[in-house]
């Protein structure tokens, strides 16, 4: 079985890390990306000659050799390194079952055959029938006439088998119903917006914008072909959580996902993870005092506006004040996987499941922002108490996780891989508790630490809050109604 692709960008780029570290962490990530991106590419490109079987696929290795570049990875040396070589010997996406040939004299080619070892994303770059053209949304949109298994085929990619099984097994999968008219008008909005940009700016503008298209129309027509429902493929994690693979609405962008979904309600555990880990040091710890980790958790409204203010200045601008105090609030969740303020930050994996550079600098804009949200004396006294609070979760769990390799590196169990673990173990327990009574017809969709719901009734929310509170006293559900 595949590990998501997010697996091994967080193993890649912590590796890079550790061995060169005078790299900083936008580069690393940069510098993974664009190793995926290659495979990709010349995976998707050769899949016109053969369908992928399971983990099987075929590549040019010259190419991939060629593109993904060679970087002078030591400050020291001269000599540049082929990225291709670095995974091969560090972390390999995948294995080489079979070496290709290539014999210009005598006109002999053959692809290499590889058994890919992580789930590769196929973006719409196939040249033919995929692609989707600003210039002929419409199209993209009606696809009457298409073969739909050549269709399905391209948008579950090595999972089509898995797909087709669905109906035999439904374990392998979760369904849920798309909005397809909501959807439909979403595409042709963002696309007009995207061209424009395009148009104002230059060709390479809005990028994020575009692929953000390509995402909606995949689910749109995996949806539409199958009579309004989308079915994603399940990926459990070795960490505790549920992905998706292929085509889903999981790691998709939330506007996409909330169009999708249509009028339903959102639910999020607030502050998940300090409530979980400040329930834990009590647990280890009975008597021990946290005050600043207590302050935050009974007033983070008002600290998350109050270091808004103070890092960014005040603003009449209720769209620039919601931004601030939005970047505030994921500086303090990258610090509960261990940021930093420095340019070399750690990687942790977002709720839509994007890889994300934990460097404050690169969350809060520039460095004397992100040094004037460090120095703030709150914040000082926070993190001083959470790497007390790490240390002593860390040190009465690790014994227990010996056996898990995948915690570990070189050097042995990595301590936010570690807290990682446990956290999202205990998340996943909660989540699938409260999820047990909601109405199957009413229950849409599990994001982490959030669930869609089409609609709840009192009944059942006293029944979930109860839930919530025999595994931890101080979890709050925070709801959030959304009408198309």
């Amino acid at each position: 079985m595949m590990l998501p692709i997010s697996e091994f960008k967080i193993k890649a780029c912590e590796e890079l890390q550790e061995q060169y570290k005078y790299l900083k962490a936008k580069t690393i990530l940069a510098i993974v990306n664009r190793y995926i991106k290659v495979v990709t590419n010349e995976v998707l490109s050769n899949l016109a000659q053969k369908q992928m079987l399971g983990n099987l696929a075929q590549i040019r290795f010259k190419t991939v050799m060629r593109s993904g570049g060679r970087r002078l990875l030591l400050k020291e040396s001269t000599k540049k390194i082929y990225m291709q070589k670095w995974f091969d010997e560090n972390l390999r996406l995948f294995d080489v079952l079979e070496k290709g040939i290539y014999l210009k004299a005598k006109n002999v080619s053959r692809l290499t055959i590889i058994n890919l070892k992580y789930e590769l994303l196929f973006l719409g770059k196939n040249k033919k029938d995929f692609v989707v053209e600003m210039f002929d949304i419409n199209s993209a949109l009606n696809f009457s006439g298409a073969d739909k298994e050549v269709v399905f085929r391209f948008l579950y990619g090595v999972q089509y088998e898995v797909f087709k099984n669905y109906e035999s097994d439904k374990n392998l999968a979760d369904e849920v119903v798309v909005d397809l008219g909501g959807l439909k008008k979403y595409i042709n909005k963002i696309t007009k917006k995207y061209e424009r940009e395009k148009l104002i700016n230059d060709a390479d503008a809005g990028i994020n914008g575009k692929a953000e298209i390509q995402d909606a129309v995949r689910i749109y027509k995996a949806a539409k072909l199958n009579n309004g429902s989308l079915i994603q493929i399940i990926n459990e994690s070795d960490f505790g959580r549920k992905y998706y693979k292929a085509v889903n609405l999981q790691s998709t962008s939330k506007s996409t996902r909330h169009v999708a979904l249509g009028s339903c309600i959102e639910f999020d555990l607030e502050n998940a993870v300090y409530t979980w880990r400040y329930n834990e040091v009590l647990k280890i710890q009975r008597d021990s005092v946290w005050d600043a980790t207590e302050d935050y958790l009974n007033r983070k409204q008002y600290w998350r506006e109050t270091l808004a203010n103070n890092v960014f200045g005040k603003t009449r601008s209720k769209a620039l004040k919601e931004d601030n105090i939005k970047k505030i609030k994921k500086a303090f969740t990258a610090m509960s996987f261990g940021a930093r303020g420095s340019a070399k930050g750690g990687f942790y994996l977002a709720s839509d499941g994007s890889v994300t550079n934990l460097a404050l600098n690169e969350i809060i804009g520039d460095t004397e922002k992100s040094a004037c949200f460090i120095q703030h004396r709150f914040v000082k006294a926070f993190v001083r108490e959470q790497n007390k609070i790490s240390k002593i979760i860390f040190d009465a769990v690790k014994h227990t996780l010996v056996g898990c390799n995948f915690l570990h590196n070189k050097k042995g169990l990595v301590v936010n891989r570690a807290l990682a673990y446990c956290y999202q173990q205990n998340e996943r327990m909660i989540m699938n508790a409260c999820i047990k009574h909601i109405k199957k017809d009413d229950f849409l969709l599990m994001v982490h630490d959030a669930f869609y719901v089409r609609k709840m009734d009192k009944k059942t929310l006293v029944k979930i809050e109860k839930t919530l509170a025999s595994f931890n006293a101080l979890l709050k559900l925070d709801k959030t109604v959304r009408k198309i």
